[in-house]
């Protein structure tokens, strides 16, 4: 069986950085800030289109919105802000010992992902990782997932993929 893995709210608990960076971000640049709620609905989509759902702005807005929230999400980004859920690391090893092959595809950038995957030591377990940069489109398409598949031989009858919201599935 592949098992396809969302990271934030799945392995990570990315909740608290995220929406906090997401507020910040707001702010930094004068523009409305959403509440916490509205912030947290937005987790999983890539990053560009959870500003434009959050707020009605251009495209150029957008994209510095996204600049500045990586900027700040590396200030923000300190060891330990981001842990795994209670249980995650055995759960993975158990999987992969019992020969599962495991997969992430996130919604966020490939070197982000990379280094939660290298700090968290899961490196070990995970066979293949897609981000929202690896492919054209990203969630909720189905181009990360097909991605996986192709690149494991796969067939989508012998895969799962978990996640926490709809935009996983």
């Amino acid at each position: 069986m592949t098992i396809i893995l969302d990271f934030d709210g799945t392995l990570g608990d990315t909740r608290s950085i995220i929406v906090t960076t997401l507020r910040q971000t707001m702010q930094q640049l004068g523009l409305t800030v959403p509440t916490e709620e509205a912030c947290a609905s937005m987790i999983g989509l890539p990053l560009k289109e959870s500003f434009k759902r959050l707020v009605d702005m251009t495209d150029e807005m957008a994209d510095r919105c996204v600049a500045t929230y990586n900027e700040l999400f590396l200030q923000n980004n300190r060891p330990g802000a981001v842990p795994l859920f209670p249980g995650v690391y055995d759960t993975l090893a158990k999987l992969h010992e019992r020969g599962h092959l495991l997969a992430i595809a996130s919604s966020r950038g490939r070197q982000s992902l990379l280094d939660f995957v290298d700090r968290m030591h899961l490196g070990d377990y995970i066979t293949q990782i897609v981000a929202a940069t690896d492919v054209v489109n990203a969630k909720p398409a189905p181009d990360m997932v097909l991605k996986i598949l192709d690149a494991t031989g796969a067939k989508a009858a012998d895969a799962m993929v978990v996640g926490d919201t709809k935009y996983d599935i």
